[in-house]
């Protein structure tokens, strides 16, 4: 019985059997050449799209194009 309801909140999520494995922000971040401290920055400005369950943030390996191709380091100061 608790397999089932896991695998209903899992579908109702689109996590699970549907996608593939999801990641954690670790993994996220050694693909990106990033910290996981940079990862979590980018889901908290909405630019990576992840699902947090209990106190661990799960990301679509897919959504991780959405930032690989940024440059690195800050942008440029801007003369006032």
């Amino acid at each position: 019985m608790g397999r089932d309801r896991a695998e209903s909140r899992q579908g109702a999520q689109g996590w699970g059997r549907v996608m593939p494995t999801p990641i954690t922000t670790k993994d996220a971040a050694r693909r990106l050449g990033v910290t996981a401290i940079r990862v979590r920055q980018l889901i908290a400005a909405g630019r990576l799209p992840a699902v947090k369950i209990g106190r661990d943030w799960l990301i679509k390996a897919a959504d991780l194009r959405r930032v690989a191709h940024r440059p690195p380091g800050r942008p440029p100061a801007v003369d006032r």
